[in-house]
């Protein structure tokens, strides 16, 4: 893809000077820096989040992906094969999985992994090729990875720029992402922050008119960038594992159907909620006190699907992840267990910053990984890697106390490990004694296999430095329980980690019993109106169910 292509050449080149591959930081000023994160990427493109990462594999394979192709086009092996020749095979095919695979490559070879080739190249084909596959990538790691790739390629040759027409990566991302974090509402030019992804709201124009505001000529009349203030978004002290992970299992958050995972990207996304009654019914549910009257503003909009309503950190969830996760008798997934975790460790520092740091909130993903051979994940079950638990594991780092909510056979259940005590201690809310069978039974020998597992990856991470706690003592602690089929469980969970600081007795004196609907309203109102959720520009509907600070 070359930067001229794009039509914003000046900013391109200024933005590729001014990012850091290294922290993949764009330096605007001392003051003034944007990070680059494969999730904030997902924001922008609307690319999925989370998954394998992308390997590709030997020449000879993605050559006969390629032949295929070909094969299907009626043309020979060494054709080259033009993005308008795809087009217009798409133009007379029906929605079918042939038509998702032309249009893939499509897609990659334009917008998400360009390369400096005209053509469809036989990376393309092999990408297009097995939408299986293509459900199971990180996409937007790929593309963060590739962009990076090229910010080192770009730096490398610094005294060779100016011949450097070509950048193998998506300078989309890179302008978009830079244009969508810059404060605009001076120029009148605000977009819908709730709205994803946002490169459906940015075209030609807006972006040029927003690049105008943003730049000026110096003494030496060359073109600079960065007037315009950034929005930041306050960091959390603790690194946290964004929520939309494909490490979730089932029931927690599933894969998009083959057909559909891509097309979205690109096609027009305007999902809403069937009525405007559906979205009132989440906040019917939002807070069970009595709402403080707003004067509602005369002309309404509706509530897309899409739209963010909590946002923890690098964390976020849409209204289709709350009807999912809070509506009667579903199983909650396992982003609000972290969401809800990371705003508790926020609250920790602000409260008892003496001891905020003696409990560490380990994400769901990590458990996922430890128990993946009985966690469902694109109908699929996988093996266990030690690898992919240290990478994890550079998310969350432990030190007394480690909080790990873990999933096992669509159940959660809380494990706190405490070096203090050297104990394990199991939390668990499901009635054993009235379904059959004992907590040891559903917890061994699964507590043991992640308790060594997660000890073998802390000691591989720390480099042997971190004390062994495979062998620590495996204790039941009495603990409220949920109704028997209100599949509360993550909710009791969450409660668990806010609740419990080794005393069983405590715990049970500070954990009142509500009604379902109840636990799962306040839970839902604690997520959303914390004064950690980022997001601030919450829909009127939902506004309405604020309740003021101090409200008994």
């Amino acid at each position: 893809m070359t930067h001229d292509g794009f039509e914003q050449p000046d900013l391109i080149r200024w933005l590729m000077d001014r990012t850091d591959p290294k922290t993949m930081t764009i330096q605007i000023s001392e003051n003034k820096k944007i990070a680059i994160t494969p999730w904030k990427i997902s924001i922008v493109l609307g690319t999925p989040f989370g998954g394998e990462p992308l390997q590709y594999p030997d020449k000879k394979c993605m050559a006969a992906a390629f032949a295929q192709l070909a094969n299907e086009l009626g043309v020979p092996p060494s054709s080259n094969i033009s993005v308008p020749m795809l087009k217009s095979k798409l133009e007379h095919r029906k929605d079918d999985p042939t038509a998702v695979r032309f249009f893939i490559m499509i897609l990659t070879n334009k917008l998400l992994l360009p390369s400096t080739s005209f053509y469809i190249t036989k990376k393309d084909a092999w990408l297009g090729m097995d939408l299986s596959r293509v459900a199971r990538i990180d996409w937007s790691k790929a593309v963060f990875d590739l962009l990076r790739d090229s910010l080192v390629l770009w730096h490398k040759t610094d005294s060779h720029q100016s011949s450097q027409t070509y950048i193998c990566s998506s300078v989309a991302s890179l302008v978009l992402l830079y244009i969508d974090n810059l404060d605009v509402i001076k120029l009148g030019l605000t977009i819908d922050r709730l709205h994803t992804p946002r490169i459906q709201l940015y075209t030609k124009d807006l972006v040029e008119a927003i690049s105008q505001g943003d730049r000026v000529k110096d003494e030496e009349d060359k073109i600079v960038f960065g007037q315009l203030n950034t929005l930041l978004v306050p960091s959390s002290y603790q690194l946290s594992v964004p929520l939309k992970s494909a490490c979730y299992p089932k029931n927690t958050r599933k894969i998009q159907p083959q057909s559909y995972v891509l097309q979205k990207w690109v096609y027009k996304r305007t999902p809403h909620l069937k009525n405007v009654q559906k979205g009132n019914e989440v906040a019917n549910n939002v807070c069970t006190k009595k709402p403080t009257p707003f004067r509602r503003p005369q002309r309404r909009t509706k509530m897309p699907a899409s739209a963010i309503l909590i946002q923890a950190d690098l964390c976020f969830a849409t209204c289709t992840d709350i009807v999912k996760s809070f509506s009667a008798r579903q199983m909650a997934q396992g982003m609000f267990i972290d969401a809800f975790a990371d705003f508790l460790s926020r609250e920790d520092m602000e409260n008892r910053p003496l001891s905020a740091n003696n409990r560490i909130f380990i994400p769901t993903t990590i458990s996922a990984l430890i128990n993946i051979e009985n966690v469902t994940r694109n109908d699929t079950k996988d093996n266990y890697k030690p690898d992919a638990l240290v990478e994890q594991l550079h998310f969350a780092l432990g030190n007394i106390e480690m909080f790990l909510p873990v999933i096992h056979d669509d159940h959660w259940s809380l494990y706190i490990i405490n070096h203090n005590q050297k104990s394990f201690d199991i939390l668990d809310s499901k009635r054993y004694d009235m379904i059959g069978g004992t907590e040891t039974q559903h917890h061994f020998p699964m507590a043991q296999k992640t308790l060594k597992r997660l000890s073998d990856g802390f000691q591989v991470f720390m480099g042997g430095k971190f004390p062994k706690f495979g062998n620590y003592r495996k204790c039941y602690i009495k603990c409220p329980k949920m109704a028997m089929g209100s599949n509360d469980c993550a909710f009791y969970v969450m409660r668990f980690m806010e609740k419990y600081n080794g005393d069983a007795d405590k715990l049970l004196q500070s954990f009142p019993k509500v009604p379902s609907d109840k636990l799962r309203a306040q839970i839902l109102h604690h997520l959303i109106f914390n004064r950690f959720n980022s997001v601030q520009e919450l829909h009127q509907d939902i506004e309405t169910f604020r309740v003021p600070d101090n409200a008994q």
